[in-house]
């Protein structure tokens, strides 16, 4: 794709057209398997085979291998928690400064965890607290060529059901 900015149209807005040719075709999977009662354990994978024939190399920003695994726990109907570890392949990316275009694979755990508080009458039939820490181990890694992922973080949030 190649964004075309000369296209009539909105102030500051343009276009995605399709130039040349390239294909994309690949696979996911998923696997679920229940280990206890409270836990269970969840694989998801992802395997894409891209080609831009008009640069004669792999379509940018697509990893060839990308996958998670998953721990997922249920303790107590009110308590939910849930251990994931990504790991993702190489990928050829476009910096913003022209460097190398190879962003190399990666890999992080995160946690999460909800609980659910719910309320009797009231305007609110739900409210759960949740929390995550994001790149447990504190890896150095980029998702997208020049741009540095957070390190070790922490996002706590609430969801209501109403």
């Amino acid at each position: 794709m190649q964004f075309d900015d000369s296209v009539a149209g909105p102030v500051g807005f343009g276009q995605l057209q399709n130039v040349g040719r390239a294909f994309s075709r690949g696979v996911e999977a998923e696997a679920r398997a229940l280990l206890l009662q409270a836990m269970s354990l969840r694989l998801v994978y992802t395997y894409s085979d891209t080609w831009d024939a008009a640069n004669r190399r792999r379509i940018l920003g697509v990893p060839t291998h990308r996958g998670t695994l998953s721990v997922l726990l249920h303790p107590s109907r009110r308590w939910e928690g849930q251990i994931d570890w990504h790991v993702e392949g190489d990928q050829l990316d476009s910096p913003p400064n022209g460097e190398d275009i190879r962003r190399p694979g990666y890999a992080r755990v995160d946690l999460f965890a909800r609980y659910l508080w719910e309320a009797a009458g009231g305007d609110f039939r739900e409210v759960s607290l949740v929390g995550k820490v994001q790149n447990l181990f504190d890896k150095n890694y980029e998702e997208r060529k020049g741009f540095p992922s957070p390190g070790f973080n922490v996002l706590l949030g609430a969801e209501v059901r109403i």
